[in-house]
């Protein structure tokens, strides 16, 4: 079957029809970090929880004082947070949003109505997003390559009037497009047509950006703060487009859109190059610690792929191996993230666990050796 077809997904009304999938399990997904419900469901207390079902930076950036009147005054936009901002990313053409799901949320709406093209295993708000517009959506496969690539060209090719999203690096696959080859995606699109660019895990590796180079107008870029800087609860995000794109998302923002104290942390954030270079060094010692720590016991499982992505590890297991794990290891108080790749495979993604935190080590590898142990038995029976 060719996957640029087996993957139309066709809106009427209220309902939902779909051609190679008989259902869509996490339109309205639970997303990671939720201790508060995993708390409830599993009895133990939220102070007791390991969690590692988000792909925030453990060490996250330090926030020692808020002066009284960042607090106290109305959080308009400040000159020196937007320059300084722009320091980082480098264009200017963008505005701060109360992190990047207000875009995620609100360029369905605000573009022109297309079909659209969304990564079959991703960041699933945005196709919660589409799906509320009532768009006509298509699915590429978000994990290999060469196939992602000819579905995207055979599905651009037939599809001059649509849009494209990109999650770059994909959420939770890994999966990195070039910008060149971003690029030739966007130049095949007719007027009023757009790629969607979701750069939340770029951080890392900011020399792959899209914002290190000039790019078209019908190019919409979203960077996420809270990711990299490991601060999530200060709600900040940025969208870098066309004026009119900026424009549209302004009007529906209103007044106040991103808090006084998200801009004071973001100013000091963006100014301290060597608090920067130091993170993503850690995080790349971290994340190896971590895919050794990990692999011991997913590689002995029934292990279908992994990727790696810095902040995070995806493991592609059987649906009842990693619901299996997932339910094991929350039983023990570490969240893990459960998503599902399709109706035999579920992804078991892993965010960092800080090292030099010897007690959470400790649980962790408790908990791994008692499911290994449990598994193998069971395997011998």
């Amino acid at each position: 079957m060719d996957r640029g077809i087996g993957y139309l997904f066709c809106f009427v009304g209220n309902g939902l029809l779909m051609n190679g999938i008989n259902q869509l399990d996490n339109i309205s997904p639970m997303h990671g970090g939720n201790l508060h419900q995993v708390s409830v469901q599993y009895k133990i207390d939220i102070d007791n929880w390991i969690d590692l079902s988000t792909g925030l930076n453990p060490n996250p950036f330090p926030v020692n004082y808020i002066p009284m009147e960042v607090l106290s005054n109305l959080p308009y936009d400040n000159p020196d947070f937007i320059k300084v901002a722009a320091d980082y990313y480098g264009p200017e053409n963008f505005i701060a949003l109360n992190g990047t799901q207000e875009a995620i949320q609100g360029l369905p709406e605000l573009l022109e109505r297309h079909p659209v093209l969304l990564p079959e295993v991703g960041y699933q708000e945005h196709i919660q997003g589409w799906h509320l517009a009532g768009s006509e959506i298509s699915l590429y496969p978000s994990w290999d390559m060469n196939e992602s690539i000819h579905v995207i060209d055979n599905w651009l090719e037939n599809n001059p009037r649509g849009h494209l999203v990109i999650i770059n690096p994909n959420n939770p696959t890994g999966l990195k497009f070039t910008p060149e080859q971003i690029h030739h995606w966007a130049s095949k699109r007719d007027s009023g047509c757009y790629v969607i660019v979701d750069e939340a895990f770029m951080d890392l590796t900011p020399q792959d950006s899209l914002l290190c180079q000039n790019f078209n107008d019908n190019v919409i870029v979203l960077r996420s703060f809270g990711k990299f800087f490991g601060l999530a609860g200060i709600r900040l995000g940025f969208a870098f487009a066309s004026q009119t794109v900026l424009s549209a998302l302004k009007h529906r923002q209103g007044l106040w859109a991103v808090n006084g104290p998200a801009q004071y942390i973001a100013k000091q954030a963006f100014k301290d190059l060597a608090w920067q270079a130091q993170a993503r060094a850690n995080i790349q010692n971290l994340a190896q610690q971590n895919k050794v720590c990990f692999s011991g016991l997913l590689n002995k499982l029934d292990l279908i792929r992994k990727s790696e992505s810095g902040l995070f590890s995806s493991y592609w297991l059987p649906t009842v191996q990693a619901k299996e794990l997932y339910e094991f290891f929350c039983e023990r108080g570490i969240l893990l993230r459960l998503i599902k790749a399709n109706t035999q495979t579920a992804i078991i993604r892993i965010g960092l666990l800080d090292m030099s935190n010897t007690a959470q080590l400790s649980v962790v590898c408790m908990a791994m050796d008692a499911f290994e142990k449990e598994n193998m038995l069971e395997k011998e029976f």
